[in-house]
């Protein structure tokens, strides 16, 4: 299984961490102003860039810190911005960031935040210290969060109005595919189970995945190809390698692999 080794972890964690700490060591206490950019994904998190995310999340709390002391440090939490840097140069990355619930923000509006934390550079509370762009709505983190316990006081919250959360379609794949008659309703089921999982671990709306398609054409990388391989491993009960995830030619050539190894399919419709 391919998970981010400890490497990976540091390389990105170490820039914004120590490389944080290095500048505000040497230069902090000379400056009239401090102010990291940091990014949404250390309030959201982000598919495939926890070590990212974290590196955020310090820069976060590390200006709330020093602004409890009266230093004149801040932290911008941002997103892609519209047309400048990687995201004009890869138009693929914004629709990934927006099925992630963040919004691009205008150049425009990045410098005048810039300006004005330039100029107003202390906090008058530490919560002040830390500022955010381009955070979408509770619906459009709906698809990507609901399996992830950190989130679980919100959905908990939109629970308790609207009555309840849809019942899980994983428990009724695992059920319907046990009581399969035929491979081609066994092919169905496990292909509408992974188009399901799929679109949580990319949040998308599972009606927008083709089976025809690669789980790469839908960006997914090996991080969310090891999340896909655990689900198949423990509700599927299919034991399938990452690289054949990645490999297959489409998520109907994926479901058929699955039919053939999973325990919950009886036997004579996998053969």
């Amino acid at each position: 299984m391919d998970t981010m080794s400890f490497a990976q972890w540091r390389d990105a964690l170490n820039p914004k961490v120590q490389g944080t700490l290095n500048l505000y060591n040497v230069l902090g206490g000379s400056l009239d102003f401090f102010i990291m950019l940091s990014s949404a994904t250390g309030l959201m998190g982000s598919f495939g860039q926890c070590n990212y995310a974290a590196g955020s999340t310090f820069q976060d709390a590390f200006a709330r810190s020093m602004a409890s002391k009266g230093h004149p440090v801040q932290s911008l939490d941002l997103v892609g911005v519209a047309g400048a840097g990687y995201v004009a140069e890869h138009s693929d990355s914004v629709e990934f960031l927006e099925r992630q619930g963040l919004r691009m923000v205008e150049l425009e509006k990045l410098m005048a935040l810039l300006d004005h934390a330039v100029n107003k550079p202390s906090s008058q509370s530490p919560i002040d210290s830390q500022i955010s762009l381009g955070l979408g709505s509770f619906r459009s983190l709906e698809g990507g969060r609901r399996s992830d316990a950190m989130f679980s006081h919100i959905y908990a919250r939109q629970r308790h109005k609207t009555g309840t959360l849809a019942k899980d379609d994983v428990v009724d794949v695992a059920k319907a595919l046990r009581a399969c008659k035929s491979r081609t309703q066994a092919l169905e089921l496990a292909s509408e189970g992974i188009l399901k999982k799929l679109s949580q671990l990319l949040a998308m709306n599972s009606e927008d995945l083709n089976p025809s398609q690669s789980i790469l054409a839908y960006g997914a990388d090996s991080l969310i190809a090891a999340e896909l391989r655990n689900w198949l491993v423990m509700y599927l009960q299919a034991q399938v390698q990452t690289l054949e995830l990645l490999g297959a030619a489409s998520i109907r050539d994926l479901s058929a692999t699955v039919v053939s190894r999973s325990n919950l399919v009886p036997s004579f419709v996998a053969a």
